[in-house]
């Protein structure tokens, strides 16, 4: 089977596919404001400590990127989206990174809570933000490698070429004394998409038409997995099917099914602790007498 590296550079194309949004915890309760910024030329992320109540106040970050023209199917290589500093903070921030499960997340609103009431990915980064300067694209404003979050979005079920793909970048506790402001960096709506985030996926992808249709039908769940997940896909053709599991070097780890298949709706259950999984990355492969299949599952024990 013959696959492609491809990569994909992708900008803020509107100032509704950027916004921030204030979320404060009290001590008795949680918010019931959810104040969100559409138009402001910065977006702020992080986490701030005050004295007076509110006592804790996190700021989210929503971005939405536009026709991603990754095919279902594909295997991602690596991911960043790129930062410019708005202004200049040396703190010490800790933040989240999460993508929003969803095929077709809809552009930013004006709305309380439009950012944080979107369903999120079981998969997450985490990214110690060292010290900014201002009007700075660097090393620093660079967020660390997103290629298992964007693998679970497309991979997720109705998932399919040039649909858009969104992310929440949110604070949480550093330092109960510490009241500077969060980080900011520069939205669409400073300079367009000169100075607004950029996402950088490298991707491989399938090798046919025919094999992305597949693909598109195919699901695993939950992914990442601890104890049992489902493989569950759409056979178009019977035929004899093997099911293996492969490292990310094409070692066969082991195979989870050999035989034949009838056309119609397939499921399968395996067990982590029957094969004997360590906690890693694997290829989880799905191969008939014309195509072959691979789905990245990441195994957390």
């Amino acid at each position: 089977m013959l696959y492609a590296q491809e990569t994909a550079t992708l900008f803020i194309q509107d100032g509704s596919d950027d916004a921030y949004q204030y979320y404060y915890l009290y001590f008795a309760s949680t918010d019931s404001v959810g104040d969100i910024f559409v138009d402001q030329d910065y977006l702020s992320m992080g986490f701030d400590a005050w004295i007076e109540d509110p006592v804790y106040l996190t700021h989210h970050i929503g971005l939405r990127f536009v026709n991603v023209p990754i095919p279902p199917g594909s295997i991602i290589s690596s991911a960043a989206i790129q930062f410019t500093s708005f202004s200049a903070n040396a703190k010490p921030d800790r933040v989240h990174i999460r993508g929003e499960k969803n095929p077709s997340p809809q552009s930013y609103a004006n709305e309380p809570f439009n950012i944080t009431n979107r369903a999120r990915t079981d998969t997450f980064v985490r990214w110690n933000m060292p010290e900014w300067q201002a009007m700075i694209p660097g090393p620093a404003q660079k967020t660390p490698n997103l290629k298992y979050i964007i693998q679970e979005l497309i991979d997720q079920l109705g998932w399919a070429v040039n649909k858009p793909m969104a992310f929440e970048i949110y604070g949480f506790y550093t330092l109960l004394t510490d009241t500077t402001l969060p980080r900011q960096s520069c939205a669409w709506e400073y300079m367009g998409d000169m100075y607004a985030p950029i996402l950088t996926i490298t991707y491989i992808e399938p090798s046919s038409i025919e094999e992305q249709g597949v693909a598109q039908a195919m699901s695993v769940f939950p992914n990442p997995v601890s104890d049992k997940f489902t493989l569950s896909f759409t056979e178009l053709m019977e035929g004899k099917y093997d099911i293996s599991l492969f490292d990310l070097q094409g070692r066969m780890i082991c195979s989870l099914f050999s035989g034949n298949l009838p056309v119609g709706d397939i499921q399968f259950v395996f067990s982590t602790g029957e094969y004997g999984l360590k906690a890693g990355v694997y290829l989880l492969s799905v191969q008939n007498q014309t195509n072959r299949i691979n789905r990245k599952i990441i195994v957390r024990l």
